[in-house]
């Protein structure tokens, strides 16, 4: 007795150099292409709506500002400058703290400044050319050409000092802040991101450098707020902080207001800790 074999239709087969492809190939094609279409589209999604925004800090980098106005020391490094008037007519005086090129503080330039005019410390009229560093309302000068950035040095008038006023000081009660310290230089506008881990390695060395640290805060809403953080005496804390750096960290200090900064004097081996 004879069994007869049904063949089994052939699967279709598709070679590169053909001109068409099958249809069942085709298709086939078309659902992986359209699987990772959807794929692509959630995944881009979820990556886009995690992402942080880049900061709004503005650096002047290809201008260079000539700014003129009375020389701070203390707190920190600054110059106290005419800043125009508000709608009443009133003058408006803005305090500029000062940075130099690179990863550096300006504070050997001011060290120089202040060596050659000892007998007028209290009122140097000073001119100095940089870029600008902005951000919300923040202003950053910095020294682009180090020595050379100082075009004039001399007293100030009677007229200037009236212009410009002396420091308004004014001492606050003791406070607890948590929030990341900061180098101002490169948050407010030279790097984006300029702040957490990813940027800790170069806050460290623009800190280490003599930039003016700060620690930053910022509520529920997104809304900062920067404070030039010194120790208990009002000197810099630069070398003592570094391992607080890009991280979350819990400040208590005694607060002062300086014109337009608040001052947060902290004593670092005992002041600055982690959150717990």
């Amino acid at each position: 007795m004879k069994f007869s074999k049904r063949s089994a239709p052939p699967e279709e087969f598709y070679i590169g150099y053909l001109p068409k492809a099958p249809a069942e190939y085709k298709k086939f094609v078309r659902l992986v292409i359209f699987a990772l279409l959807v794929v692509m589209y959630f995944t881009v999604s979820f990556v886009v709506s995690n992402q942080r925004n880049f900061s709004s800090g503005i650096f002047d980098q290809k201008k260079l500002t000539v700014i003129e106005g009375v020389l701070m020391l203390q707190p920190f490094p600054a110059i106290k400058t005419f800043y125009g008037k508000d709608l009443y007519g009133n003058p408006t005086v803005k305090t500029i703290p000062l940075v130099n090129y690179g990863k550096f503080g300006a504070d050997p330039i001011v060290e120089d400044i202040t060596a050659r005019h000892k007998e007028d410390l209290g009122s140097l009229w000073v001119k100095l050319r940089g870029k600008l560093i902005y951000h919300h309302g923040v202003t950053l000068l910095e020294l682009s050409e180090k020595e050379k950035s100082v075009l004039d040095v001399s007293p100030a008038s009677e007229e200037q000092l009236v212009e410009i006023s002396a420091p308004i000081i004014d001492d606050m009660d003791s406070i607890t802040l948590q929030g990341q310290i900061v180098d101002p230089k490169c948050y407010f506008g030279v790097m984006k991101p300029g702040e957490g881990k990813p940027h800790s390695d170069c806050a460290i060395r623009c800190i280490a450098g003599g930039i003016q640290p700060m620690l930053m805060i910022r509520n529920e809403k997104g809304q900062e707020t920067f404070f030039v953080l010194r120790d208990q005496n009002g000197d810099p804390v630069n070398d003592k902080i570094l391992s607080f750096i890009g991280i979350p960290v819990e400040v208590t200090g005694k607060l002062t207001r300086v014109d337009d900064w608040l001052v947060l004097n902290a004593n670092p081996l005992t002041g600055i800790r982690l959150p717990d």
